[in-house]
């Protein structure tokens, strides 16, 4: 058996961080190291998506009732078990904050997949008990090291990347509807997915001959489903609800635009998927991620962010040259190719890990729990006050 490393989540949900992690591992079944998804905050239980791809996963086993203390302490003996190893944390913050306490022989490596301040909180509060800081974007990387600057000489910088298949970039028609896409999660917070239909409305009124097609599943599905309803289009908007990656592909193979609305990224692999195929991304302009994947206008469009009016004057321009597409198209593919292949990112991560498991130089780690906010005892507090509260004053 290899060097164990766990990937840490409290459930399986979807994200594009789980959809990195799916990849990763696929990509290093055959090295040095034994890859899982480690569940922490969930008692075991069939996992259908991971046992899809045959992803190893297991559990932390946390005597019930189930209570963070137990959690942190489970976590603990667990990695402390499988050691040396090394443990990666994502977004399980509730978890990954008992990393103080953990012995020298679990190396911990952070990963900044988004700019979200819980990432930058977390790296406040557990940063220096981290042996290493991976940056999903340039961006990223730059902004963590000025926050961070004692931090510093621990952050590096690996870009995510896909499964590269060979694909032919010709199966969209050069007339008629401008084929449109959304596949990501259906949620305004962060997505931003309530920009669509004041779009889609925009580009009828400007005279644009379009079909959307909405891929994926999210808390604000059924909003975003009657906000589409209400603004009454004439041009057909296909929702598809969760559907599988091989499906979503096919779907960018057939879309001309793939439309991100987001207001923070770290770098999108939905992004970088749709770009694989040729299909060309129109992203609001936000700092994180977006420049690595579109550096620039040859690779699709930025649009100033939140502006819908010209979110659609950009669609409409497309439509008016359809071929100025196909260069388009080539460039995006090409790019991705070259430089978000799966097995480069699996080569920079295989390295990393080697070269934390080899490096003696000590992490003097806290030997505390670091709580955030939302689960220390003042923000319960808060919490509770604001519960007790009539609507109107909590608001």
């Amino acid at each position: 058996m290899g060097t164990p490393i766990f990937y840490s989540y409290a459930k399986w949900c979807l994200s594009g961080v789980n959809t990195w992690t799916v990849n990763l591992i696929s990509a290093m079944q055959d090295t040095e190291f034994d890859s899982k998804v480690l569940f922490t905050g969930i008692p075991r239980s069939p996992q259908p998506e991971l046992d899809e791809f045959a992803i190893p996963y297991d559990f932390l086993d946390v005597q019930s009732p189930r209570k963070r203390r137990r959690e942190w302490r489970a976590l603990k003996e667990f990695l402390e078990a499988h050691a040396p190893c090394i443990y990666i944390n994502n977004f399980d913050f509730h978890r990954s904050c008992a990393v103080g306490t953990l012995s020298p022989e679990v190396r911990v490596v952070a990963v900044i997949h988004s700019d979200e301040e819980c990432y930058y909180d977390e790296l406040r509060r557990i940063g220096s008990n981290c042996n290493t800081i991976v940056c999903v974007s340039s961006d990223l990387t730059g902004k963590v090291k000025r926050r961070f600057p004692d931090l510093s000489d621990r952050v590096q910088f690996i870009a995510h990347g896909i499964p590269i298949t060979e694909t032919s970039l010709t199966t969209r028609p050069n007339e008629g509807p401008l084929r449109l896409c959304y596949c990501n999660r259906i949620q305004q917070y962060q997505k931003r997915v309530f920009d669509l239909p004041i779009i889609a409305k925009e580009l009828e009124r400007i005279g644009v001959d379009y079909e959307l097609d909405i891929a994926g599943d999210g808390p604000d599905a059924e909003e975003l489903r009657i906000r589409f309803d209400n603004v009454k289009l004439k041009c057909p908007v296909r929702f598809h609800g969760r559907i599988t990656n091989a499906t979503v592909m096919d779907l960018c193979r057939r879309s001309h635009l793939f439309l991100l609305t987001s207001d923070f990224e770290g770098l999108p692999i939905s992004l970088l998927e749709a770009m694989s195929v040729g299909c060309v991304p129109v992203v609001y302009e936000i700092d994180s991620g977006i420049e690595d994947a579109i550096p620039s206008k040859d690779f699709g469009f930025i649009v100033p962010h939140g502006n819908t009016q010209e979110y659609a004057k950009v669609i409409q321009h497309v439509a008016r040259n359809f071929n100025s597409l196909k260069s388009l198209s080539e460039n995006c593919s090409q790019l991705i190719r070259d430089r978000f292949s799966l097995n480069r990112m699996a080569n920079d991560y295989e390295t990393l890990f080697r070269d934390s498991l080899f490096n003696k130089s000590p992490i003097r780690r806290s030997n505390r729990i670091s709580v955030p906010y939302d689960i220390s005892m003042r923000g319960r507090l808060v919490r509770r006050l604001k519960s007790l509260l009539p609507t109107s004053a909590a608001q």
